[in-house]
């Protein structure tokens, strides 16, 4: 089965999907293929390893680019990305820019640094290396694998409180405070006097 960990990351990354989408940015994601790989440590043990592929994303990003620019809805395409297979959807978009009149740049950007791995950005492209500071300013600090919602942190707890107070101020038989309440707020003790505590009761004519 899948590894506890994997499952946990796999689910994170679900929920930053999620986040982006209702903020409103266009998300297209493919499934994560897992191939077992066999390696020697130095000291002779032989171990297994999962190693993750990537399937169809570089594909679906470039086609995107010329798709857009065809279709002329941005000027400037900044590709985070330092894989060369790109250099000819820049290619291309210089070709556009050529047939159309059009003004058009293609931009790398890419993390910058003594630990990065590679210093060069996509070929015929203009390049932006980020330095440490700008690329750590640009993260998301929220750690999505921490919570179990479909909603970010922030709106979660929100709706927690939502819940809580929904449950709070609800009236009616079984409907009270001292009732069960919903899932996500806490128990909340039994008053002496409420809505439903003591409950009403109404007088009904003996059967004839």
């Amino acid at each position: 089965g899948r590894a506890p960990h994997r499952s946990r990351c796999d689910a994170g990354f679900h929920h930053r999907l999620l986040g982006m989408r209702r903020s409103g940015i266009h998300v297209t994601s493919r499934p994560l293929r897992y191939r077992t790989k066999k390696i020697r440590l130095p000291d002779g043990t032989r171990h297994e390893i999962d190693v993750k592929q990537e399937k169809g994303v570089d594909l679906r990003l470039g086609l995107d680019v010329v798709r857009l620019a065809r279709q002329q809805k941005f000027d400037v395409a900044v590709i985070f990305s330092q894989d060369q297979d790109l250099a000819e959807v820049a290619a291309e978009i210089r070709d556009i820019s050529r047939a159309d009149g059009r003004w058009l740049k293609v931009v790398s950007a890419f993390p910058s640094g003594p630990r990065a791995s590679s210093a060069t950005g996509i070929q015929r492209t203009d390049w932006f290396p980020m330095e440490r500071a700008f690329y750590d300013a640009c993260l998301d600090p929220r750690d999505y694998r921490r919570y179990d919602g479909d909603l970010p942190p922030a709106r979660e707890e929100a709706a927690r409180s939502r819940r809580l107070t929904a449950t709070r101020t609800r009236t009616g038989s079984g409907c009270c405070p001292c009732a069960a309440p919903v899932s996500g707020a806490r128990r909340i003790p039994r008053p002496a006097t409420g809505p439903c505590w003591p409950r009403r009761t109404v007088a009904r004519p003996p059967r004839t």
